[in-house]
């Protein structure tokens, strides 16, 4: 489990690296959300879990630029968006080799057995899974 400074370097972190000041101090980033869900406050990832988005995807991460949505809200508010070429190109050389978090691991069984039975993501599309 994530304990919550982990988080909140996690989110400051993801920040720089997409080029947005964050402007949290760590216990301000605890109050807001408290002050956003209350006794369960801590911020989870994934469907229908809470997280902290700047207002119209712009500014910087501060308290009276963020605001409290699902993750599903938030991606429906970014619609449109897309990374710029320079990110593209920076997050693909980060991913290569060593860079990647998978680098050097292989699926287990479980995952490569879900592979083959995954259907194709639409019609007349072909996938073929090698696992050497």
């Amino acid at each position: 489990m994530t304990t919550i400074r982990a988080a909140y370097r996690q989110q400051r972190a993801n920040a720089k690296d997409r080029g947005i000041k964050f402007e949290f101090e760590y216990d301000e980033w605890i109050r807001w959300w408290r002050e956003h869900l209350g006794p369960y406050w801590f911020r989870k990832r994934g469907k229908g879990k809470f997280c902290m988005c700047r207002k119209n995807d712009t500014g910087s991460y501060r308290w009276d630029n963020v605001e409290c949505l699902t993750h599903e809200e938030n991606t429906q508010q970014a619609k449109g968006w897309h990374h710029t070429k320079k990110f593209r190109l920076w997050l693909s050389r980060k991913r290569r080799g060593k860079g990647n978090p998978f680098y050097g691991r292989k699926h287990s069984a479980k995952t490569r057995t879900k592979f083959k039975l995954r259907k194709p993501a639409r019609l007349g599309a072909k996938h073929s899974f090698s696992f050497a």
